[in-house]
């Protein structure tokens, strides 16, 4: 039952375009008018009210869209030539001619977002996060990139290179190595060039290659050379002010990325110091190898595919997404998998399966794949980029709050310039009335004031301007300021 109420029940003013919350299980009907000619004035005394355009909405309980609309609004279709219905559709009145509110809601947001892990280990966390829109995926996706603090080897100090590789090539290379270390534990460099134990972490290495005596020319380089490759596992922790006391043993994750080959008389000497950075400054900060995402695949069997079709296509899906089951004397073919396919469409390339499969992806429910680094385990990567997500939400607010605040200080300071101006104005006018003694002059300051066309009949500069502090006049209140 819908009952329709006059609008001004509600306390909704009819001069201007209003939005109304809606109260309970009601259907409220929204007029927006803007301006009424006479001939609508006269309609709206008589109970007549003229619409300009009309919203119905419901809050407490969405209705439902016809299935093949509610489809385009929450699945993309994978069509055999290209993908279909691949927009969001984020407007909340982008289906209000169907009775349906599209709308946020936070209630309904809680209830439908959860998070499932589907495989974690120390490197890779493989999960679904269901209930978010694209924006805050890809949001999400960027911050694992390129925002999670790390260390790593900022700056090195070459003190003896021999071996045939450059030194810029060096140091780039000994700034790849990712090092096994909590960031969290460390501050960002407050100044360049100033370092404390703090914020800097101090590595050294010192290889030498040498020639072992009698060994057989046809020996392999690891017996006939000492140190004939240098190792990450070669850069030795060289601990400053408290980092012995507070840290066990901090190192490079990988032991055996090699660094550079040597040969007998050549010698690599230096120093490497670790700063705290973000991937967005530089891919050496990077968390994380690669970090994904996929919409989850929506995989129907519309009509039954039985027998020898049910073998082929089975044979037919490079990724094993289907199976077949044995349904008395028949066999049919079902969806085993569909979380390993890729969408390559090769399944409904063949004629007799185009009408029969239908491929869709869901629009909210993304499949993340993250492979870590080794510096931080991938089950907190996840859980610190929705820290700093919350953190950057946190700091939009603050910056639009002070935002409003400046464009609200800038029109005052503008009414304040133009009170200014036209006191400066009307000053120009009693100053010309007092030097020319024009007639003219004289009238219009006779019709600003209160003073009397009789008064002004030897009227002093300084009876003349009490005249003037005494109208209301925007510059008799103006504060003195300096253009």
């Amino acid at each position: 039952m819908c009952h329709l109420r006059p609008i001004e029940d509600i306390g909704v003013s009819l001069s201007q375009r209003t939005q109304v919350r809606i109260r309970r299980d009601e259907l409220v009907v929204v007029w927006a008018i803007s301006r009424f000619t006479e001939k609508e004035k006269k309609a709206r005394s008589l109970g007549q009210h003229h619409c300009e355009y009309l919203i119905m909405m419901s809050k407490s309980k969405k209705s439902t869209l016809p299935d093949v609309v509610e489809k385009q609004r929450t699945r993309v279709s994978m069509q055999l030539d290209a993908p279909k219905h691949t927009e969001s559709v984020d407007y909340h009145s982008a289906f209000s001619s169907m009775g349906f509110d599209n709308s946020f809601n936070f209630e309904q947001f809680k209830e439908n977002f959860s998070i499932k892990i589907i495989s974690m280990t120390h490197n890779e966390a493989i999960f679904d996060v269901i209930g978010i829109d694209p924006p805050i995926a890809n949001a999400l996706r960027r911050i694992i990139i390129s925002e999670i603090p790390s260390m790593a080897i900022e700056h090195v100090f070459i003190v003896n290179n021999t071996s045939i590789m450059q030194d810029e090539v060096l140091a780039h290379r000994l700034g790849l190595i990712p090092i096994q270390i909590n960031p969290s534990d460390f501050q960002y460099r407050s100044a360049p060039g100033h370092m404390t134990d703090l914020d800097t972490i101090v590595f050294k290495l010192q290889v030498k290659c040498t020639r072992n005596p009698d060994v057989p020319e046809d020996a392999t380089e690891a017996v006939k050379y000492n140190n004939y490759a240098v190792y990450s596992k070669d850069l030795i922790w060289s601990p400053a002010g408290n980092q012995k006391d507070s840290y066990e043993n901090i190192r490079p994750v990988h032991e055996d990325i090699l660094i550079c080959k040597l040969r007998p008389q050549q010698e690599i000497e230096l120093e490497v110091h670790c700063v705290k950075g973000i991937g967005r400054t530089h891919a050496k900060w990077q968390v994380v190898e690669t970090a994904s995402y996929r919409l989850m695949p929506d995989i129907i069997i519309k009509k039954d595919i039985t027998g020898k079709d049910a073998e082929k296509l089975k044979q037919t899906c490079p990724m094993s997404v289907f199976d077949i089951e044995d349904v008395g004397s028949k066999k049919k073919a079902n969806v085993a998998d569909p979380r390993r396919c890729t969408m390559c469409r090769e399944c409904i390339r063949h004629p007799e399966f185009e009408d029969k499969i239908e491929l869709n992806r869901v629009k909210d429910h993304f499949i993340f794949s993250v492979e870590a680094t080794g510096m931080i385990p991938a089950r907190e990567i996840f859980a610190e980029a929705i820290r700093i997500l919350i953190a950057r939400i946190e700091n939009l607010e603050v910056e639009q709050f002070w935002l409003y605040n400046w464009k609200e200080k800038r029109k005052e300071r503008e009414r304040e310039r133009q009170r200014l101006y036209l006191g400066r104005l009307a000053i120009n006018n009693v100053t010309a009335f007092l030097q020319t003694g024009s007639m003219q002059m004289q009238e219009m300051i006779v019709r600003q004031n209160p003073l009397n066309e009789s008064e002004m009949v030897g009227v002093t500069h300084g009876q003349l301007l009490d005249a003037f502090t005494r109208t209301n006049t925007p510059w008799g209140e103006a504060p003195e300021v300096d253009f």
